[in-house]
């Protein structure tokens, strides 16, 4: 909800005509995210601006929502069309369904991608078939990035049905700017660095930042592996772990064995983190599967952070440019991701190459999400 809120909200800024119906409002109240493994609410209205309606309060979590209701809601708002996000929960599918019964059309802007997960082949000609089906009943379809444009067109969306609406994060939710650094970064730098010198190592001069779940998919343990190869070479590197998951007593547990320095903040809310990226020096996404997109790779480059991220990680070809935002190495090899690492430290972190990290991802904005939205609506006959 976080991601999406921001978008609507700007298209409604824009004109467009809009009612967002959530399954539930958990978001807004709190809850427990498992792979996250804590409990917490986002600390900003996402429902500001926009005409909202949830249909199933009592649900506390996303495997809760079961799409009750909407059938109801889309007879009382009676919109020409619907935009989806989604065709695998429950509530996509009960959405899907219910537009068609009643003949409103259809946009789809989803995270859809070939590369994220690995199946066998029976699996990957079984979801072909269906996202076939489901795409040709589609009026028109969003893609999101290079990859999602992509697996539109080899399922055989034509052209015309397709209107882009890249992924984004909210610029508004982040002090991201060169003044913004100058009055956040010393005071969060001097915080990690007690913590570090506490632990007894020595301050490092470069601290690379996770931010994230501290999950096996996402692979931070494969961080760990390449600072410590670095460390060992003589890059004077830590490391910072923003979030929380079902590896963090691992990951503690490697890093003193290879004595790595790090921090591990836990999860900080939106309100904390500019403050965080400001005081890193570069971000690392290593996931290993499941990555459809990487929007905290977003949020790093609007920081000036360069990136380093493997090739599983679904926005590496939007955002990922050799000597300008970063580097993309082979998911899962360690020596690799330490490669990567040490390149783009040696390659300058200064003010000039934050600058080019922003100019990469400017062009995935809540504005040119909003302005897609749009575009496509007004593809749609009356």
């Amino acid at each position: 909800m976080q991601y999406h809120a921001p978008v609507y909200r700007k298209a409604a800024e824009m004109g467009v005509p809009l009612e967002v119906v959530y399954g539930s409002d958990f978001s807004l109240r709190g809850y427990r995210d498992k792979e996250f493994g804590a409990s917490f609410a986002w600390d900003k209205d996402l429902t500001e601006g926009v005409r909202c309606r949830f249909l199933e309060p009592e649900a506390s979590s996303y495997e809760e929502v079961t799409g009750e209701g909407i059938g109801q809601a889309l007879d009382k708002i009676r919109p020409r069309a619907a935009l989806l996000c989604g065709y695998s929960h429950s509530f996509d599918k009960k959405a899907f369904v219910e537009c068609r019964k009643r003949g409103i059309s259809i946009m789809l802007r989803a995270e859809t991608t070939d590369h994220a997960v690995k199946r066998s082949w029976l699996k990957n000609r079984l979801r072909d078939w269906k996202l076939r089906v489901i795409y040709r009943e589609c009026a028109m379809v969003l893609p999101i990035g290079i990859r999602s444009r992509e697996h539109y067109r080899r399922l055989g969306v034509p052209e015309q049905k397709m209107v882009d609406s890249p992924y984004c994060v909210d610029e508004s939710s982040f002090l991201w700017d060169e003044g913004s650094r100058l009055k956040l970064r010393e005071t969060k730098r001097k915080e990690l660095e007690n913590r570090i010198s506490d632990m007894g190592y020595g301050v490092p001069k470069t601290f690379i930042l996770f931010s994230g779940k501290l999950a096996w998919r996402k692979g931070p343990d494969l961080l760990v592996e390449a600072v410590g190869r670095l460390r060992k070479e003589g890059e004077d590197v830590g490391l910072v772990f923003c979030g929380s998951g079902e590896t963090e007593t691992q990951l503690k547990k490697r890093c003193e064995q290879l004595k790595v320095p790090a921090v591990f903040l836990g999860f900080v809310n939106q309100s904390g983190l500019s403050a965080v990226y400001h005081a890193c020096d570069l971000f690392c996404l290593p996931s290993r599967e499941g990555e459809t997109w990487g929007l905290v790779v977003n949020e790093a480059l609007l920081h000036g952070l360069p990136v380093v991220v493997s090739e599983a990680v679904g926005c590496a070809p939007d955002l990922v440019k050799t000597k300008e935002s970063g580097e993309i190495f082979e998911t899962g090899n360690r020596q690799g991701l330490a490669a990567a690492l040490e390149k783009v430290i040696r390659g300058g972190l200064e003010a000039e190459r934050r600058q080019a990290c922003r100019k990469v991802v400017e062009g995935y904005s809540t504005v040119r999400a909003a302005k897609g939205i749009r575009e496509a609506l007004d593809r749609i006959p009356e």
